[in-house]
């Protein structure tokens, strides 16, 4: 069926642009284009009238639109979303919309004009689906704002658009087009007149051919511009009466109003002057499923025109080869006719100029047609169409009919308006399609051209219970005998051609005698024999070609039938065709089954086994056979093919199978017994570490056959064969042996032997130890028998435990434990003899009245004690300072690391008085800090009254009253020459004692 789109609006294109708050959006549309796999072209249509009325009255001059829109997308399955960014298209953007009018001057050239001026935009861009969904949504949000101006719309001024399209990708992701959103030939008409019919078609196509629903629906807006979950809503109507609504009154009170679903055609006689939006929504559905919807937002202005527009009436005294249905509205039609009808189109007497167009051209709408046109350019135009439709155009053919009046000698628009006629074609009932076939076929009956069929058998063949069904498009007709059957349409009443017969001619069948199923031997000879009893010539065909002499004769011979899979049996089919010699192409056909006994075979191999052992014997014969062994010593049941045989010896034994009327089968297996051996490891061994000990292993019954038995000692570690009877131990741990004896065949023995090996640590020992000179030490052993110490010196008893050790210089022990068992263990400890504490306190020491002793230990010691107490900064250290009041002797006792001991002995002498001296020489700046100063030098506490220096000549030289200060040999900063010098001093001790003195000194240098 044809899909043709005749519609007012599908869907608007919603974009974002750079400007914040402009009142200029008069509508648009949003489409897509499928170009390969899942990638599409979006495309965003924008329109814009060129001024807006301010609140003042006057107008304001809309801003351009910027060069970028952001479109949003949902996939509501997976939850993805993002956007797309769309670039303006150059040289389709910025781009008038026709008034229809030629020297019409709008608001886009001249703001003081009162025709308004609408200009169209567009903006593309391509994207790829990242996924499988039920529905992808496709959107323009926040775009602020609509026309200040907007007549049945809340708040237009600050009311967004929001438009949106939608995608079942899942529903046609496997079609071979995948879906592409129809387009539009025809712009939206802005202008319309007042009180005056107008009837607009938006001459859209959709090229998938799919099938499209209208519905007239509230404009949308948004409260955001931010992709993420689309969140529209209506944007509200202005109050009036009646109220304003989308399905019959968008426009103003006593308005009419209407979308027709199947068309999409919008009618309406405007009843104010204003400006309105008006939207439609667009439903694309394939095979009854929803594949998307569009929708389309236009603003219209409504203005007054001078004279009526031209109107278009259905001349129906020249309809020909139509009949209107008033059920459906349409003009019904069958293939064949020549259909002919005219429309005359008629507008002010002498003042008009119509020009007409129309989709009804050949290969269009109505493939074929001729469209005549006459008055074109006049006050009246008649177009008439002539067209004779195939079997190819049964469905709706809508032809439309664009005109619009274009002196505008009155008017300041000429819109477009939209003519349509609704042309409904029947289909041609035809039935396909006469064959022959044979008896017993089923053959589907096929019918097109109609809705409702009724089928029925005609007298003379096998009749209706031949039918599948009666009632039904498609039956199954299984007739035994010839038969034509007629098949009648009860949707096509008005065409003649609503009923067609198709006949089924039934072809004889030979007729074979059946053979009878069978059971043969494979080394057997068997004839079949097929029978026809139908009179005439055959031929005779037998699959599969295998095992016979002949395959095209009636009796061929079966020799010696064999799969050779060696099974039991194997069944053997063979299918039997007979032909007619001659036109009649129906077979028959016969199978005969037989079941082939393939023989016998004991499919066990000659074996060994185990005295006591048992064999489960296998064979490949079919149970039909009778079975016999020979000899039965052993065998459990002789006369079944798979008994459990237990032999005693070696023994041959023979299996025969037996059925009437085929050779006797036999087969034979040969069953060999090894005795069980016994094994005996030996008993259990103990011995000492270091030791090595002979295995002795006894394996019975004895046999000649060096090689007949295999032996196993496990583990094999520290062995020296793992594999021999006696081999040797020489581990160093405990170890159970397991010896295994086996024979060729498995017969299998094994026993354990458990060698226990005695570590060679049993012995334990005192630590190393430590003594001084001349001491002694307990040395204890443990863990032995007996022990043995080496060297015997120094020792209380060398063969004793324990025993006291009293070496005179540093000695190894070493001594030799032997346990119960005889088994020996060496240890060792050392007796370190540490040296002897040395200890030397210094020379005895004399102080002066204020002065301290510093004293100082020397030797190897570590530790020291200092008695008496008194006068001693610390008594525990090596250096102590002494400050004792009286003579003293102090003793000091130190020991070593090791704990050896020395004492020595120091004398502190105190002296009451402070003594003074003055030296005779001096050697200044020789950089001897003892020397370079010529002083007093003092024992104890003394205060200096003075000391003076004078040269020979009498000449103080240097004076001074600290005792600490001295002459550095200079005067007045001048060195002095070597000579001889006076001084004289005075001075006191701390006990009042005077102390002067007169002398010479000598300056050397």
């Amino acid at each position: 069926m044809k899909k043709v789109i005749l519609f007012f609006s599908i869907l608007l294109s919603v974009f974002a642009n750079n400007e914040a708050k402009a009142t200029h959006y008069a509508g648009g549309e949003l489409i897509y284009e499928w170009i390969s796999d899942s990638t599409f072209r979006f495309t965003a249509i924008l329109y814009r009238n060129c001024a807006t009325p301010n609140a003042g009255g006057g107008n304001n001059q809309s801003a351009t639109f910027g060069p970028t829109v952001n479109m949003c997308w949902l996939n509501t399955t997976t939850g993805a979303s993002g956007s797309l960014t769309l670039d303006s298209v150059g040289g389709s953007s910025n781009l008038p919309v026709s008034t229809g009018c030629p020297n019409a001057v709008t608001q886009c050239t001249d703001l003081a004009s009162a025709i308004p001026g609408y200009q169209e935009w567009r903006y593309d861009s391509v994207m790829t689906l990242g996924g499988p969904s039920n529905l992808y949504r496709f959107w323009l949000n926040g775009l602020c704002c609509r026309n200040g101006g907007i007549t049945n719309l809340l708040n237009p001024g600050g009311a967004s658009f929001y438009i949106e399209a939608t995608l079942n990708w899942n529903a046609v992701s496997s079609s071979i087009n995948k879906n592409s959103s129809p387009v539009f030939t025809n712009k939206p008409t802005p202008y319309i007149c007042v009180n005056q019919p107008y009837s607009y078609n938006n001459q859209g196509v959709d090229i998938n051919g799919d099938s499209l629903v209208y519905n007239s629906i509230d404009p949308q807006t948004t409260a955001g511009g931010g992709c993420g979950t689309p969140g529209n809503s209506n944007v509200g109507y202005v109050a009036s009466v009646p109220p304003f609504n989308a399905v019959n009154n968008p426009f103003f009170c006593n308005s009419t109003f209407a979308v027709n679903a199947n068309t999409g055609i919008m009618q309406v006689t405007p009843a104010a002057i204003g400006q309105v939006v008006v939207s439609v929504r667009c439903s694309e559905y394939r095979n009854g499923v929803l594949i998307g919807t569009m929708m389309r937002d236009i603003q219209i202005s409504i203005v007054n025109c001078l004279i009526a527009t031209p109107t278009a009436a259905l001349q129906l005294n020249t309809i020909n080869g139509l009949t209107y249905n008033g059920v459906t509205g349409n003009f019904d039609g069958c293939p064949g006719d020549t259909v002919t009808f005219c429309s005359l189109i008629t507008g002010a007497i002498d003042t008009s100029a119509i020009q007409v167009s129309t989709d009804a051209g050949v290969g269009t709408v109505l493939p074929g047609a001729i469209a005549t046109i006459t008055g074109y350019g006049t006050d009246s135009a008649l177009v008439c169409i002539s067209w004779i439709p195939g079997i190819n155009d049964t469905s709706l053919n809508i032809v439309t009919i664009n005109y619009h009046d274009t002196s505008c000698a009155y008017n300041i628009t000429s819109a477009v308006i939209s003519y349509s006629l609704p042309i409904y074609i029947h289909p041609v009932t035809e039935a396909y399609g006469d064959t022959a076939v044979c008896a017993a076929t089923a053959v589907p009956l096929l019918v097109v051209g109609g809705s409702a069929f009724t089928w029925q058998a005609l007298p003379g063949g096998s009749g209706n219970a031949s039918l599948s069904c009666i009632n039904c498009n498609n039956p199954i007709a299984t007739p035994s005998v010839t038969t034509t059957y007629v098949v009648t349409s009860n949707s096509n009443s008005i065409c003649a051609d609503n009923l067609d017969t198709v006949v089924i001619t039934v072809l004889p069948i030979p007729n074979i005698v059946p053979i009878s199923n069978d059971t043969i031997c494979s080394n057997s000879v068997y004839q079949m024999n097929a029978i026809v009893t139908t009179p005439g010539n055959f031929s005779y065909t037998w699959a599969p070609n295998v095992h016979i002499n002949s395959n095209t004769i009636p009796n061929p011979i079966i020799t010696n039938p064999n799969n050779g899979t060696g099974s039991a049996v194997y069944f053997l089919q063979y299918v039997l065709t007979v032909n007619p010699i001659g036109f009649n192409l129906c077979s028959a056909k016969d199978t005969v089954n037989f079941l082939v006994l393939q023989g016998m075979n004991i499919t066990n191999p000659d074996t060994t086994v185990c005295a006591g052992d048992f064999v489960n014997i296998n064979t490949t014969g079919a149970n039909l056979y009778s079975y016999a062994w020979i000899p039965t010593t052993g065998v459990n049941n002789s006369g079944i093919k798979n008994p459990v045989i237990t032999p005693i010896s070696n023994t041959i034994y023979t299996l025969t199978a037996t059925y009437p009327g085929c050779p006797d089968t036999s087969d034979v297996i040969s069953i060999n017994v090894e005795p069980i051996p016994v094994v005996n490891a030996g008993a259990d061994r103990l011995i000492c570490t270091g030791d090595t000990v002979r295995m002795g292993g006894i394996v019975t019954p004895i046999n000649a056959n060096p090689n007949f038995y295999t032996y196993t000692w496990n583990p094999a570690f520290d062995l020296t064969s793992s594999s021999i009877l006696e081999p040797y131990f020489d581990g160093i741990t405990t170890t159970t042996f397991t010896l295994s004896a086996v024979t060729s065949k498995g017969c299998k023995d094994t026993d354990v032997v458990i060698v226990t090996v005695v570590p060679d640590d049993f012995l334990t020992l005192s630590n190393n130890q430590n003594i001084c000179p001349n001491d002694s030490v307990i040395l204890t052993a443990g863990g032995a028998l007996y022990y043995n110490w080496s060297p015997g010196m120094w020792v209380t008893d060398s063969v004793g435990n324990p025993v006291k050790a009293f070496p005179i210089s540093t000695q190894l022990y070493t001594v030799i434990g032997t346990d119960i068992n005889g088994c020996r263990d060496t240890a060792s400890v050392q007796v370190f003899v540490a040296p002897q504490g040395v200890l030397n306190a210094g020379p005895d020491v004399t102080l002066y009245p204020g002065e301290t002793a510093y004293l100082n230990a020397v030797g190897n010691c570590s530790y020291f004690s200092w008695t008496p107490s008194f006068g001693l900064s610390n008594t525990t250290i090596q250096d102590p300072i002494a400050t004792p009041s009286t003579t003293t002797q102090y003793v000091v006792v130190g020991s070593t690391e090791y704990g050896c001991a020395a004492v020595d002995t120091i004398n502190v002498t105190r002296l009451n008085e402070s003594n003074i001296n003055v030296p005779n020489a001096f050697t200044p700046g020789n950089g001897n800090q003892g020397n370079d100063k010529f002083k007093a030098d003092k024992n104890g506490i003394a205060k200096l009254n003075y000391f003076r220096v004078f040269n020979r000549w009498g000449e103080l030289l240097f004076e001074s009253t600290n005792i600490e200060a001295g002459w550095d040999g200079s005067y007045k900063g001048k060195p002095q020459p070597l000579g001889t010098y006076m001084y004289m001093i005075d001075a006191v001790t701390s006990t009042g004692k005077k102390f002067t003195k007169t002398g010479n000194v000598t300056l050397l240098r």
